[in-house]
This record gives structure tokens, sequence and C-alpha cells, in this order.
């Protein structure tokens, strides 16, 4: 679907582009494919890890989107779908300073500011953004259940939820054309959310045939903080009629989170917990006219690292110290060509996981596991 030079351009950020695109559900959790489940989305050719990539990126700066229902051997075998977003490139000279604040009135007001800046000359393009926004809502949830059997139940419930939490971003670019075959780019950003928090009370109450039998008042309080720092680098070429494209990621995560829970028998539950992410990850693709077709060859490499503490001060819930390593290699071959209206795709593809996991230090061979698979690939369309 193109964006660019339609009224899709003026929409406002990504995530209001994806809302008009066919085949696409935009949903609080993120964006599912019908039919398909929640895809793979990639930002000219850079995988996103979290989908306020796409909020913060603005309609004006969308080339076009490809929804892929029907991925080749080039995606992961548990990949349903994927969904890729392509800027738009600048071919002149130019110096660029956007800001955008947006404010959002619910039963709680949030405000969401952003600049960008964006410098080129000839080859060489650089890119900034610096962004920041305010997150509180309210809710509340009122629900009564019947229940009839013998005697004549009903359970209300009364939650008031209320959230609040700043968020900061800031992100870097360098991209540079050494000339129409050749380029090179890279970039950095952080995201933190340092002081998210929520509190919530409910109420339950219950009766039998009318007359009053239970009555139960909770309240939580969740805090979390989390940061993130991304590492892409990426280069495209062609020699010949050979094209090569190359990206690598490197992804570093922390978050804490502190939880406390009270009943009206005045019993405290206290937590704590610290995860810890790190992930590499890289893909090369070489692809080749053939024929009267196009071929592909390829292949990518994977590891993550998580480690999770979780602590429970009255021993009420278990505790945690766990730790997992994810390795994953596949390469892959694919064929495509068009025949008349017809266009067919036939590929294979070879993947190995191996995944470790320790608990409180010690390594459990049984969770450990290790999976290898050739997995072939064919449509038509």
């Amino acid at each position: 679907t193109k964006v660019q030079n339609s009224t899709l351009s003026s929409a406002g950020t990504g995530r209001d582009v994806l809302k008009h695109i066919p085949g696409i559900k935009v949903t609080e959790e993120g964006y599912e494919v019908n039919g398909k489940g929640t895809p793979e989305i990639y930002i000219d050719n850079h995988k996103i890890n979290d989908i306020a990539e796409i909020e913060r990126l603005q309609s004006k700066d969308i080339d076009h989107v490809e929804v892929i229902r029907q991925p080749g051997a080039e995606y992961g075998a548990t990949v349903m779908a994927v969904i890729r977003i392509t800027t738009t490139k600048l071919k002149k000279e130019h110096f660029g300073i956007d800001a955008q604040s947006i404010l959002e009135q619910g039963r709680k007001t949030s405000n969401r500011d952003q600049i960008n800046l964006d410098y080129q000359h000839k080859g060489l393009k650089l890119d900034g953004l610096v962004y920041y926004a305010l997150d509180q809502d309210k809710r509340i949830m009122k629900t009564t259940y019947d229940i009839r059997t013998t005697d004549i139940l009903k359970v209300r419930s009364n939650t008031n939820i209320i959230d609040r939490g700043n968020v900061f971003c800031w992100s870097g670019g360098m991209n540079y054309d050494f000339n129409k075959d050749h380029s090179i780019g890279l970039s950095y950003q952080y995201d933190s959310s340092p002081d998210f928090s929520m509190k919530g009370n409910a109420s339950y109450f219950a009766t039998r045939n009318s007359i009053a039998e239970n009555r139960i008042n909770q309240n939580d309080e969740i805090k979390t903080k989390d940061g993130t720092h991304l590492i892409n680098a990426f280069y495209q070429g062609k020699i010949k009629e050979m094209k090569i494209d190359f990206t690598s990621d490197i992804v570093a995560s922390h978050s804490r989170t502190d939880q406390n829970a009270d009943d009206e028998t005045n019993r405290i539950v206290t937590s704590n917990g610290k995860d810890f992410n790190n992930l590499y990850a890289a893909k090369l693709i070489l692809s080749h006219p053939l024929l009267t077709g196009q071929m592909k060859i390829g292949g990518d490499y994977s590891f993550i690292s998580r480690r999770n503490w979780f602590f429970n001060k009255q021993d009420i819930l278990p505790s945690a110290d766990n730790k997992i390593h994810e390795s994953k290699q596949a390469g892959f071959a694919e064929y495509a060509v068009s025949i008349k209206k017809t266009d067919i795709t036939a590929g294979l593809r070879y993947e190995r996981a191996d995944t470790k996991y320790w608990n409180a230090d010690v390594l459990s061979q049984e969770q450990s596991r290790t999976y290898k698979d050739w997995l072939p690939n064919l449509s038509v369309n």
C-alpha cells in the first residue's frame, strides 16, 4: 500500500497508518494480520522489538507498507505473517526540524511530545529523535455475576485502577550512500520508563438468596522501571546483478518490578522482581536473477540471554532465580517466479535452536532442549 503522496501521509503516526491498511487489525496490545495472528514487523529491514517504534514513526516519513500473508523460507518457522514498513528516501540537500505535541484527555490527561531532526548532504544522512510522554489512565470496572443453583448467588465486583508513568526515548542514526549500489547505516536508541506505577482497589460483595454472605477488599500497587538499549547496523549493496542485504541488531534491556498487596485481613504480600535480557541477531540475504525469476539464499543467527530474579518476603509465593540462553541458526534458499498472472514461490529452510535453562545456577537437563528441522515452503498466488 502506497503511503507517500496519498491521504495516508497525513494520518499522523505509523500506528494511524496501519489502522487503514487492508488486512491489518490494530489492538491495544499491538497489531494482527487477519487470519494470521501477530506478525513480525520490520521498518527498513530492521525487525522492531518494541511496538512503540511504530507510534514514534511519523506518517509523512513512510513510503509504503507491505503485508506478507505467506512468508517464505526467508522467515522463521513460527512466523505466520510479516508487515514491512519502508520509509522515504530523500534525494536532495536537506535540513529539517519537526516538533509535535499531542494531548489526550480521558479520565486522566496524557501528553506526548516529540522532536525529529534530519540532515542530508550528498550521500550522508543524519537523523535524531527526542521523545517524552506522560501516560495516565483511570479504569473503572463493575461486574455482576448471577449464579442460579438451588440458591440464588450474586457476586458484585468493583475495580478501580490508576496508571501513571513517564516515558523517555532518544535516538540517533547515520546512513551513508557510497554510490547507488552501496550503502551502510548505524543507529542507536534508548528507551526508558523510570517510574511507572499502577494502583488498584478491588471489592467483591457476595449474597446468597439476597442475604449478605461475604465481602472482600483488596489493594494493589505495582511499581516498574525499565530501560532498553538498541544498536542497529546494516549494509545494502549490489555487485553486478547480485544484491547483498545484511542487518544486525544488539539489544540490552533491564527492568525491576515491586508489588505490594493487602486485604481487609491485614495480610500484606510484597514481591520484587528483576529481569535482564540481551539479544544479538544478524541476517544476510543474497539475491540474483535466475532464468525468469529471482533466487535468494541467506542465513540468520540470534542469541538471547535472559536472567530473572523473583523474591517474596513473606514466602507466600515461590522465589525464582532463572537463566536462559537460546541460540538459533538458520539457512535458506528460495526461488520466486511469475508466470502470466500467477506468482510461484518455492523454498527450503533449515533451522537449529539450542536452549539451556539454569535454576539457581544449576543447569536443568530436563528443561534444556535442542531443536532442528527442514522446512519446505511452496506458495501459489
